[in-house]
């Protein structure tokens, strides 16, 4: 009964983030260290920018993947 329904719905429009200009770093990098917020967010937001990882990457990862050489 699916079959009959292909094309009838279409798919809501996605929108990304666009990336940080980079002469807005030393801004953002500034309000990181000035962030009130947890303690674990300035360094997980810090970590990110050395990794290039993804958020879930990096908010799951294990210290068994990290290789420490």
């Amino acid at each position: 009964p699916a079959l009959e329904l292909d094309g009838e719905f279409t798919p809501p429009e996605t929108s990304h983030y666009p990336a940080l200009p980079l002469d807005k770093l030393p801004e953002f990098l500034s309000r990181t260290d000035s962030y009130c917020g947890r303690l674990l967010t300035r360094y997980a937001l810090k970590l990110s920018l050395l990794f290039f990882v993804r958020s879930s990457e990096l908010r799951f990862a294990r210290w068994s993947e990290i290789d420490w050489q």
